[in-house]
């Protein structure tokens, strides 16, 4: 009974050590995506993210503008493309033809990998 405990421990500590050890996923990043709700997922064309008033270069993006859920249509607006943060093993996501705007989460912060 001992030893069975013993091997079962044993293996849980290496289980525990391979998931630590294992490296982040690389993104693609570059290409543009749309991002929708799971809930429209496989269902219909709504639930897409949407940055409202359909900005352009004329009319840019308002800082502090909320993300909404939309019908996907040919907007540059609801297109975003992945970029790799300065932080190793984090991406920002970018909203449509811009360079320096990016979604950004209120109230979130930073945080080390284990």
């Amino acid at each position: 009974m001992k030893r069975t405990k013993l091997i079962v421990l044993e293996m849980a500590m290496l289980f525990a050590l391979q998931l630590h050890s294992q490296t982040p996923t690389e993104m693609p990043t570059g290409r543009k995506f749309y991002i929708q709700s799971a809930i429209n997922y496989g269902k219909d064309n709504g639930g897409y993210w949407d940055i409202p008033g359909r900005p352009s270069a004329s009319t840019p993006i308002q800082r502090g503008s909320n993300i909404q859920v939309w019908t996907l249509d040919d907007h540059h607006d609801r297109e975003f493309t992945l970029v790799k943060s300065n932080v190793n093993g984090y991406y920002e996501i970018q909203i449509g033809y811009t360079i320096n705007t990016r979604i950004d989460i209120q109230g979130a912060k930073h945080s080390k990998r284990p």
